[in-house]
């Protein structure tokens, strides 16, 4: 090794056949430097330079962030994510089949079931099995069998969460044959299943879908608001069906396979049976109700519009019948409606899908009358024996030639009338009078006429055990300057005090105000159900009979009005009640709407007069005059009635 003083001409003969020095291992550059800096001695040259601090600090600092890293992300796995492989971990190991429930039973009040459960087939495609390499191989024959096209079946296959087992429906109700056939070759169609499930089917569906509604497949969106339901299972969704959803739906069963890695079962076993919903029994007596639908469905008929019947139980508020004309075929939706059959029934002028009984807002009319009479009595505006002179009018204004004239629907009127002869011969006149004031009779006001008529309920909820009930209405000055930019009238009273203007009411709000004249003045909450029963008919649950409301009227006043609704069948506008076998008390009324001068006809009533245990409403939109469309219905139902009391005494 030759070292030459020139530091540019230095350089390690590569070609001499020496041995390299131990320190030439380590002489870099900057050692060279040092070297000829100290004079060539090599003893003052380090042969090794120490880091420096911040060195140190970097790769430190490095270290620290990584093992920081690995720490909070393994306590981010095991805390947050702890549930989620846990889940899926159980998936790996278990397999959990849902046994369906029997859906509990509806029965009317004599026990006849008006609901059965029907076996039904559903193909659900189980995701965690399907194997893509196989879909080719089968989609088409499956498509042939259930009659969904391969396209959307496809569709659905890609969409899937292939680490999923919840199952999502491909054909719901499939035809018991095609479902043989299809279970006979299950297991060509990896992932595929038939799933037994049962259906509703409903007897008369027609008479009694607005009172028990109907059940179809969950949604969607009530899946992720219900906890413990699949997406193939069936829920309430309206009427009785849906009210009481949570007894009568029932505890599905667990078929539980424990698998090992390869998904091969290692044991299995029924880990819970499943448990039979509820049954609930209803207050409606099945024959009054289909008399009732038939009575309607031909006075509807020739109005070319809907109707209602109600009847109720006085002494307790449960209804004995309920129905709303035209109905619908609810077992259509539990088979899973067509688009094309449910756009047909939201298009259908009758309003198929409208329950008129709670959801109908509709001029009262002269059904009022009686009400607008109790608070009259209440509030000293008369007495019983104060007589008003009826002329067939009432002209407000002093010119006879600008005077508002408020017309009787009699001409000439009826001359001198107190109240039992207002009631029962439904004079307009003396009501505009105690209700707006005239002459020296101050009359109620409309404050005082909504303060009474909620208290018999109206303008209120009833609390019926169904879903979907309007509230009616009752106006105020406050509410028409508000709405409608225009002062309050005294016309505007006259016309809410015989039922008329911007009042509206429900037929059911009707039928718990007469219920409550004939009582004595208790207005009880309605109910359809009687009492819930389990599979071997024991009681779990009975309904007694809720008091909304009492003692807001004095018991005198309650009896005259009693008295004036019995005068209206006997010498008033429902005299052909007079030829039945008991005593009615009612009121008629005919009530304006639209703009063409049509007409609404109701009824309301009750029997025996002295003892009442049925009052009931009559509704046909459209009919004309109440005591000569909605009276006959009345007439063929306290009859039969009536028939029945002898028959069940014998």
């Amino acid at each position: 090794m030759f070292i030459s003083g020139d530091e540019e001409e230095y350089k390690v003969s590569r070609n001499e056949q020496s041995s390299i020095e131990p320190e030439e291992i380590f002489f870099d550059a900057k050692v060279k430097r040092n070297f000829w800096n100290q004079g060539g001695d090599l003893s003052q040259s380090r042969m090794e330079v120490p880091l420096g601090f911040k060195n140190f600090f970097v790769v430190g600092f490095l270290i620290i962030t990584m093992f920081l890293v690995m720490f909070f992300y393994n306590f981010y796995i095991q805390i947050f994510l702890k549930e989620k492989f846990r889940l899926q971990a159980k998936i790996n190991s278990m397999r959990v089949e849902s046994i369906k429930a029997p859906r509990g039973i509806i029965y009317d009040h004599n026990m006849k079931a008006l609901v059965s459960n029907e076996p039904s087939f559903d193909v659900i495609l189980i995701p965690k099995d399907l194997s893509t390499d196989s879909v080719d191989d089968y989609i088409g024959e499956l498509s042939d069998i259930i009659g969904v096209s391969e396209n959307e079946l496809r569709g659905v296959f890609e969409n899937s969460d292939r680490m999923s087992i919840v199952p999502i429906i491909l054909k719901e109700n499939l035809d018991k044959n095609l479902a043989l056939l299809l279970e006979a070759q299950i297991s060509n169609f990896k992932g595929i299943e038939v799933e037994k499930n049962a259906v509703r089917d409903y007897k008369d569906g027609m008479i009694f879908s607005h009172l028990i509604g109907y059940t179809a497949k969950i949604s969607g969106e009530e899946l992720k608001l219900k906890k413990n339901y699949l997406p193939t299972d069936y829920i309430g969704k309206t009427g009785i069906e849906q009210y009481y959803e949570d007894f009568l739906r029932g505890e599905n069963g667990k078929y539980v396979s424990y698998l090992d890695a390869r998904h091969n079962t290692l044991r299995e076993g029924l880990e819970r049976e499943p448990k039979v919903g509820d049954s609930v029994i209803l207050s409606i007596d099945a024959d009054l109700q289909k008399l009732a639908y038939e009575s309607l469905k031909e006075a509807t008929s020739k109005a070319g519009l809907g109707g209602v019947f109600i009847a109720i139980n006085p002494k307790d508020g449960k209804i004995l019948s309920a129905v709303s004309a035209p109905g619908y075929d609810n077992n259509l939706f539990s088979r899973g409606i067509s688009n094309k059959d449910y756009q047909s029934l939201l298009q259908d002028k009758s309003k198929l899908l409208f329950n008129r009984i709670i959801s109908g807002k509709y001029p009262p009319g002269s059904s009022i009358k009686p009400y607008i009479g109790a608070a009259a009595l209440e509030e000293n505006i008369i007495t019983p024996d104060r007589q008003i002179l009826s002329t067939g009018s009432i002209a407000i204004g002093d010119n006879p030639e600008t005077a508002y004239v408020f017309n009787d629907w009699k001409i000439g009127g009826h001359g001198w009338v107190n109240i039992g002869k207002a009631i029962a011969q439904s004079v307009n006149t003396y009501f505009y009078t105690i209700g707006g004031g005239y002459g020296d009779i101050k009359g109620l006001g409309m404050e005082k006429i909504k303060k009474h008529l909620e208290q018999f309920g109206f303008n209120n909820l009833s609390g019926i055990d169904i879903l979907g009930e309007s509230g009616g209405f009752i106006p105020t000055p406050e509410w028409k300057k508000e709405k409608i930019g225009e002062s309050w009238y005294i016309g505007d009273t006259y016309n809410a005090s015989i039922g008329q203007g911007y009042i509206t009411v429900t037929p059911l709000q009707i039928a718990l105000a007469v219920s409550t004249i004939a009582n004595g003045g208790i207005l009880f909450e309605p109910k359809l159900a009687e009492r819930i029963i389990d599979s071997n008919k024991k009681i779990i649950q009975e309904f007694a009979p809720e008091i909304i409301r009492k003692d807001f009227i004095q018991k005198n006043n309650i009896e005259v009005i009693r008295r004036a609704m019995r005068e209206t069948v006997s010498d008033g506008s429902a005299r052909s009640l007079n030829e039945l076998p008991i005593k009615v008390a009612g009121k008629t009324g005919t009530a304006q709407f639209g703009g063409d001068g049509k007409t609404h006809a109701w009824f309301s009533g009750w029997a025996p007069y002295e003892n009442p245990e049925i009052a009931i409403v009559v509704l046909v939109e459209g009919g004309g005059e109440g005591s000569s469309v909605s009276v006959p219905i009345a007439k063929e139902i306290f009859k039969w009635w009536a028939e029945q009391k002898i028959k069940d005494s014998k």
